[in-house]
């Protein structure tokens, strides 16, 4: 996954500038594993992540789903005395449907 409006870097990702390679790193999430499905629940066991310290732990989302739409969200944290739920949607493409 990655942010909206991500700016090409012009530099191979082990070398160049500095900062080039932070905001890369910044606006992109990149995971793998398996997961497991328990009600409303799904924790993804992460196999290795962009982030080491992801790597091997099972975090769990709240998720609900709705034709060809699939919602993901995290449980509430908090964060400088806010609350933050982050949230990530998935629309399937059918061909021959309006999207």
């Amino acid at each position: 996954m990655q942010a909206p409006g991500r700016p090409k870097s012009r530099t191979d990702p082990r070398g160049g500038d500095e900062d080039q390679r932070a905001a890369a790193y910044c606006s992109c999430l990149a995971y793998f594993g398996s997961y497991e499905i328990q009600g409303d629940v799904i924790a993804h066991r992460v196999d290795a992540s962009l982030f080491p310290t992801w790597t091997g732990t099972l975090p769990e989302r709240l998720f609900t789903g709705r034709g060809n739409e699939l919602l993901l969200r995290t449980p509430p944290s908090e964060k400088s005395g806010v609350t933050v739920v982050n949230e990530i949607s998935w629309k399937r493409e059918v061909p021959g449907q309006d999207s």
